[in-house]
C-alpha cells in the first residue's frame, strides 16, 4: 500500500475499503490469541497500524482515505481486542483536531 499510496490515490482508497469490510467481517476478538504465530501477526498489524497513523497525518492524504484508516484502526482494535489500538485512534483525533 505504501507504493499505491504515491501512484494512485483511488487505488490506496479502494485497498483500504476492501481491508476495512474483511475486518468488519470478522469476528469481534478472533484475531486475539496468544500463541507464538500470534506475535508475529501482531507485529505485522502494528505495521499496517503505524502506515494507517501515517496516512493520518499527512496532509496531503485525500480524505476519504483519513476516514477509511481512522475506522481500520479501529476495526483492528475490535477484532485484536487491543485497546492499544483504540488509544491510538482517540490520540490521532485529538491531535488533528
Amino acid at each position: 500500500m505504501k507504493e499505491i499510496r504515491t501512484i494512485n490515490p483511488a487505488i490506496l482508497e479502494s485497498t483500504l475499503q476492501h481491508l476495512l469490510q474483511a475486518l468488519t467481517d470478522a469476528a469481534p476478538g478472533s484475531m486475539y490469541s496468544t500463541d507464538q504465530l500470534a506475535f508475529q501477526s501482531d507485529a505485522n498489524l502494528n505495521d499496517a497500524r503505524s502506515f494507517l497513523t501515517t496516512l493520518i497525518e499527512d496532509k496531503s492524504t485525500p480524505f476519504p482515505a483519513v476516514q477509511l484508516s481512522y475506522k481500520i484502526i479501529v476495526r483492528l482494535g475490535i477484532v485484536r481486542s487491543n485497546p492499544e489500538d483504540y488509544l491510538v485512534a482517540i490520540s490521532l483525533l485529538d491531535a488533528n483536531e
